[in-house]
């Protein structure tokens, strides 16, 4: 097998890269070992892995695979490539010797997937401890032959050496024809079995891309079955992530060692217990749960099960985000899986009410495959339609949640995580959620002081969020501003916490801790840290009212224009600043990252001031904050007009740091018909600080609420 072999399919991969925006990825690339004979086995879902794996397997590794390929396709050209490439036929009569000479030599390593098919249903269930397939023609046992290849490999080689051991050269030259050896000997490094899981996401249908359409002109028409895959698989190459993990290997050697006993006590000799039930089925098992336990878990995977353990018919968008949420959380504890940036990146966004693109990109996938239907809010579950299993070739097209929930409910303890939820009553559920939220937000706010501490680290106490529990009829988040902790609302919150508010008063991401932490947080980390706030008192009380000061308060408008929300109260929101030298900020910040790369010592990232109060605010003002404000000042303006609800806006009339134009624009801007601007006549900035007035204006908004 000749490596440019390789690397010409590799060259075809990174064309197809390049023109459909496939993303590859890969991990546990050191479970790779260095030096040994190698057998990758890998699940089969796609027939493009053919020519896929073998890539990867040489781009991570520098090491070639050759592979076996169903009879049809060695067809025409592609069948010329295929047997350049080392791959052999399926119906191939030497086959099995093929491979196990070349795993006894090392010389070649090997490629096989134990399914012996495409699972395009993704339905593997498990009985009497063996893995069963549920394909076309009924339900069968997962094939032995990757685990009784790879032990012969193994256990021949023992012949071999014996045979050299006593000069036997008849039987050795009978071994080497009959395994195809030529000049080469087996080596004494034990045979590595290396488990390989290939995830997607997503997988949609759909024949509108430019790959499906360059296929379907050149064939004059596609149709059946190939008409299926190249739908299914242009999708992916067009839009998937493609996550390839490389499990733990398994040394067949220490394999064999540690199941001699069991086949000793059974009276077995080396033969029969080399093919024994025990032997082959244990070691098809653990590769398989070595493949199957390393499935990047998706978005899609939870939505899909989430729907289909629910009892009842309906439920909100709102509650399934919520369920997903808190199965992602508990999952997550396991500390045993992996999961797609999908929910990494997005599980807080769940908690919002707005709309979220991976989210609604399934939901209305699932609704135009008909196993749901949206009602504005509401999602109506047909469940004929989700039980539906359609025939094997095109269930994907028809199903994807069923496949999706067939793909997921290999994972056991997932499965039941996800099903215990999803049958918690409503109040619990949300209960849970709120207390998973504050632990995250204390946990994150720990780790961050301890990760930026030092000599101009804030006052800890200080600076941890808080939330001051009332009535719970009303909840109110309420945020402090730029460079400021959670204690700068402190006052303000027992005030209204006295009158019966429960009050959630969130920390935002790189303030708090050290000055420096703003350095590396972006505008979108704070609307994050906001959001959690909301989502916490979404789940506790009846209504939610956004608050905030300054920055705080252009958070609580971002956050009412996308969320469902009961009323809105910005203070002193810095939608403009009265300092005109923070207009050079953005060209300032390009400069430093610009010349940074070169040298430290000619970039201005930071200057020194002295705050209203010190004991509550940074001293130090880095200029990549103050960009990530202009950012954001200016997305909350671009978001006024989609205000509706009642509005509460405080501008003091001489601010020295916001504009007080800012209350104006604020209350000419939002749509709400019941708003209120008050300006009172005061000259400093941080008005929430000791001011009755203040507090009695904000008491008297939300008792209408």
């Amino acid at each position: 097998m000749k490596d440019f072999i390789v690397k010409t399919t590799g060259h075809v991969i990174s064309l197809l890269d390049k023109i459909f925006d496939s993303n590859i990825h890969y991990t546990g690339v050191d479970n790779i070992p260095k030096k040994g004979p190698i057998l990758f086995v890998a699940d089969h879902f796609t027939r493009s892995e053919t020519f896929l794996l073998p890539y990867v397997i040489h781009k991570v590794s520098g090491k070639t695979a050759r592979s076996l390929a169903h009879k049809s396709v060695f067809v025409g050209a592609l069948g010329n490539y295929l047997r350049k490439l080392g791959t052999i036929s399926t119906d191939n009569p030497d086959r099995n010797e093929t491979i196990i000479g070349d795993l006894m030599t090392g010389r070649n390593n090997w490629l096989i997937y134990p399914e012996g098919n495409m699972m395009k249903n993704k339905k593997v269930t498990r009985k009497n401890k063996r893995y069963q397939l549920h394909l076309k023609d009924g339900v069968r046992d997962m094939f032995t032959g990757s685990a009784v290849i790879a032990s012969q490999a193994e256990l021949l080689k023992r012949d071999y050496f014996k045979y050299d051991e006593h000069n036997q050269t008849a039987q050795m030259q009978e071994f080497a024809d009959k395994y195809f050896l030529e000049q080469d000997v087996p080596t004494r490094q034990s045979l590595a079995i290396v488990p390989v899981n290939l995830s997607y996401y997503p997988v949609r249908t759909g024949t509108d891309n430019s790959f499906y359409k360059m296929v379907d002109r050149l064939a004059g028409g596609l149709k059946g079955r190939i008409q299926e895959e190249i739908e299914i698989e242009s999708n992916i190459l067009n839009n998937a992530d493609i996550d390839v993990h490389f499990g733990n290997p398994i040394y067949v050697n220490d394999y064999i060692q540690a199941t001699r006993s069991m086949v000793e006590r059974l009276g077995l000799n080396k033969n029969k217990g080399l093919l024994s039930p025990y032997r082959r089925y244990g070691l098809t098992d653990m590769m398989m749960y070595r493949i199957y336990s390393r499935l990047f878990i998706n978005i899609d995977h939870l939505f899909a099960a989430c729907l289909d353990s629910i009892k009842h018919g309906a439920i909100t968008k709102w509650e399934l985000k919520n369920l997903i949420y808190l199965s992602y959380r508990n999952i997550l504890h396991l500390h045993k899986y992996k999961f797609h940036k999908s929910l990494h990146k997005n599980a807080t966004d769940l908690l919002s009410t707005k709309d979220t693109s991976y989210f609604d990109d399934i939901l209305a996938h699932t609704a135009k495959q008909g196993q749901i239907t949206i009602e504005g809010n509401n999602i109506k579950i047909n469940r004929d339609a989700f039980a539906e299993e359609h025939e094997f070739h095109n269930i994907r097209q028809h199903n994807m949640l069923r496949v999706l929930c067939n793909e997921i409910y290999n994972l056991k303890d997932v499965t039941k995580i996800i099903k215990r939820v999803c049958q918690l009553p409503a109040k619990k559920r949300n209960a849970k959620i709120a207390d998973v939220i504050f632990r995250d937000d204390l946990s994150e706010f720990t780790e961050d002081y301890a990760t930026y501490k030092g000599e101009m680290s804030s006052n800890i106490e200080y600076s941890k969020p808080y939330v001051l529990e009332g009535d719970n009829r009303v909840g109110v988040v309420l945020s402090h501003g730029y460079k400021s902790s959670p204690r700068e609302v402190y006052e303000l919150a027992q005030y209204l916490n006295k009158a019966g508010y429960t009050i959630y008063a969130p920390r935002l991401k790189g303030h708090g801790t050290n000055p420096i932490n703003l350095k590396y947080t972006q505008w979108q980390d704070w609307h994050t840290s906001y959001n959690k706030a909301y989502a916490y008192l979404r789940n506790k009380c009846d209504k939610v009212v956004v608050a905030g000061f300054s920055t705080g308060g252009l958070l609580s408008i971002l956050n009412a224009a996308n969320n469902r929300v009961d009323g809105l109260i910005c203070i002193n929101a810095a939608l403009k600043l009265n300092d005109i030298k923070v207009k050079l900020v953005p060209a300032v910040n390009f400069w430093n990252e610009l010349v940074g790369k070169i040298s430290d010592k000619i970039t201005k990232e930071y200057i020194d001031d002295t705050p209203e109060y010190p004991d509550t605010n940074y001293s130090r003002n880095y200029l990549k904050g103050v960009y990530e404000l202009g950012k954001l000042m200016e997305i909350s303006d671009d978001r006024l007009a989609d205000i509706s609800v009642p509005s509460l806006i405080i501008q003091a009339k001489n601010d020295p740091v916001v504009n007080p134009k800012s209350g104006s624009i604020i209350y000419d801007k939002i749509k709400s018909a019941d708003k209120k601007l008050i300006e009172p006549d005061l000259d400093n900035h941080v008005i929430i600080r000791n001011n009755d007035m203040v507090y009695k204006d904000i008491k008297e908004f939300l008792d209408l609420i």
